[in-house]
């Protein structure tokens, strides 16, 4: 804890970032930020692969449709998304939608594997272009729509163009029911893969570009292991916090063990806005503490503790930044739907397809890569990687 803290205080505060990771709590995001910003930080989360977001209004990033919206719309436009590999019980939900309510699916994308029909439109920008602006043939079926929805994944975010790519996304609403107040319905929806990134943007923080600050000289890995490996300079000081042990651990020069969430109380939003609450079903190993305590001890290395010493306290300290976190098992809504979806005027689309986003179904974070099931179905069972395997003994055998 010492080394940490002479290493966060030995540096200039616009050398120090940060990057949270994908299991990462609102208590443990909350302690981060009060942390950071106390080092006169606010390099909280940098990254060039994060998805384009705003965190002014929450319809901005969240499921505003909620997913039983699923149950409710007549015409689904997945964007950039195949719900088969990024979230199969959803996906469950829409196949049911199909065969029994007779929802229509249309695709804008790779052409995946769907267990029901859909309609693809192909995997062209200028497909989502021509549809914002009321030129594609389908523009009419569109208009025609009762409640229509659009499922865009936060994967597909991630591109350089994503903001003339959501720009294009808000424009849809010109002409239709997308944002109808008279039924209530907000179709314009985000499926994240990512819960640390949802609760870093329900606390206001925003990704920023590594282009855009000074080289780090220290880089603090707040449970992060997918990330770019070239983002991290060779000659700086790599804090790694979490557990399991992937990437994030390799790169690091100092570890701070901690608790998974299977072991510690947690709150969580969920893809809809949701805040939900996690209980320990397990003791931590060995002496591993919870993410915000390992951060409130450093706090006191650093000679600026943080005001919490309980989990309540700090939960406190959350609803005083946004009230809404601690009322558990409800959505609040944040209105101005036509404010918050307001075209943004961006229109360089830089003219690649839109592809597949999961390469690989079975192995997508730190617990799965470690997981000796999860290797075998990779092996076995991974139709791309299997694919690859088949083609490569081809091309030995040619040879």
């Amino acid at each position: 804890m010492k080394l940490a803290a002479e290493k966060l205080t030995s540096v200039p505060a616009d050398q120090i970032q940060g990057k949270i990771g994908e299991f990462s709590d609102l208590e443990t995001v909350q302690a981060f930020k009060d942390l950071m910003n106390r080092l006169n930080c606010d390099n909280l989360d940098v990254r060039s692969n994060a998805p384009y977001f705003n965190a002014d209004f929450r319809n901005q990033y969240l499921m505003n449709s909620r997913i039983t919206g699923i149950d409710d719309t007549d015409l689904l436009i997945l964007v950039g998304c195949n719900p088969k590999f990024e979230n199969p019980v959803l996906n469950a939900r829409i196949k049911k939608a199909v065969s029994v309510n007779g929802l229509e699916v249309v695709v804008i994308g790779s052409a995946p594997q769907l267990p029901y029909n859909y309609l693809h439109l192909g995997n062209s920008t200028e497909t989502l272009k021509q549809l914002a602006e009321g030129t594609h043939p389908f523009s009419e079926k569109l208009k025609a729509a009762d409640l229509p929805m659009v499922l865009v994944s936060s994967l597909a975010l991630e591109r350089s163009d994503a903001p003339a790519l959501m720009n294009y996304i808000n424009q849809l609403q010109k002409d239709t029911n997308l944002i109808s107040e008279e039924d209530q319905w907000n179709g314009f929806n985000v499926l994240h893969s990512n819960v640390g990134k949802i609760n870093a943007l329900e606390l206001g923080i925003t990704s920023k570009n590594p282009a855009d600050l000074p080289p780090a000289k220290v880089v603090y890995l707040l449970g992060a292991d997918n990330f770019r490996h070239e983002e991290i300079p060779e000659d700086s000081f790599v804090i790694y916090q979490g557990h399991t042990g992937d990437e994030g651990a390799y790169y690091a020069d100092l570890i701070l063990p901690t608790s998974s969430y299977l072991e510690k109380q947690g709150t969580y939003v969920n893809t809809d806005g949701r805040p939900q609450q996690s209980r320990s079903c397990l003791s931590s190993p060995g002496f591993s503490q919870d993410d915000w305590m390992v951060i409130r001890a450093l706090s006191e290395e650093v000679g600026t503790p943080l005001p919490y010493d309980t989990i309540e306290e700090l939960r406190t300290r959350i609803a005083e930044m946004a009230p809404h976190l601690i009322k558990f098992d409800v959505i609040e809504g944040s209105g101005f739907e036509k404010l918050a979806h307001a075209p943004n005027g961006n229109s360089s689309l830089n003219g690649t397809p839109l592809v597949e986003n999961v390469d690989n179904f079975y192995m997508t974070d730190a617990i799965s890569r470690n997981s000796h099931i999860m290797a075998r179905c990779t092996r076995e069972l991974n139709p791309l990687k299997a694919f690859n395997f088949k083609k490569d003994v081809q091309t030995w055998l040619t040879h």
